[in-house]
């Protein structure tokens, strides 16, 4: 937990408390987590919880230094086969709308923007843009590349 708590704190302008980590592991089988390692170091990773037949990502970071070499796309390609194992037909996901590396990320997936959530960041009133894909449609490759 140490190095996801790293990572996060590294990532994230409101960081989430390691009790919420803590939390979702210990009480819900509709939350999962993934985590990618390098040498027995974790360089990422990512977590949704299951709605129905949607899954929700509620987080996802990769350590600096590791990013844009696909380990994001890896993280999100498990996770997402986990959910389909489990009847997840879509996925949904909000971001900072001022977080223009993430929405290109997420669009060059598959995801699409579907509304905005005015104020939606309690740390600073920022609004969220909620994206939107079929699991199913997804761009996901899977493969880390030049690490």
């Amino acid at each position: 937990m140490k190095e996801v708590m790293e990572i996060e704190i590294e990532s994230f302008k409101t960081p989430w408390p390691r009790e919420l980590f803590e939390k979702q592991l210990s009480v819900s089988s509709r939350i999962s987590y993934v985590v990618a390692k390098l040498g027995g170091e974790i360089i990422g990773y990512g977590g949704a919880a299951q709605e129905g037949d949607v899954a929700h990502l509620t987080t996802i970071a990769v350590k600096e230094g590791f990013r844009r070499r696909g380990v994001g796309s890896a993280i999100l390609s498990r996770l997402f086969e986990l959910s389909k194992e489990r009847g997840i037909t879509s996925v949904t996901l909000e971001l900072r709308r001022s977080n223009l590396a993430a929405f290109r990320f997420y669009t060059k997936l598959g995801f699409a923007p579907r509304f905005i959530l005015g104020d939606y960041y309690a740390d600073d009133d920022e609004d969220a843009i909620v994206m939107a894909a079929a699991i199913d449609k997804l761009n996901l490759k899977g493969r880390v590349t030049s690490l």
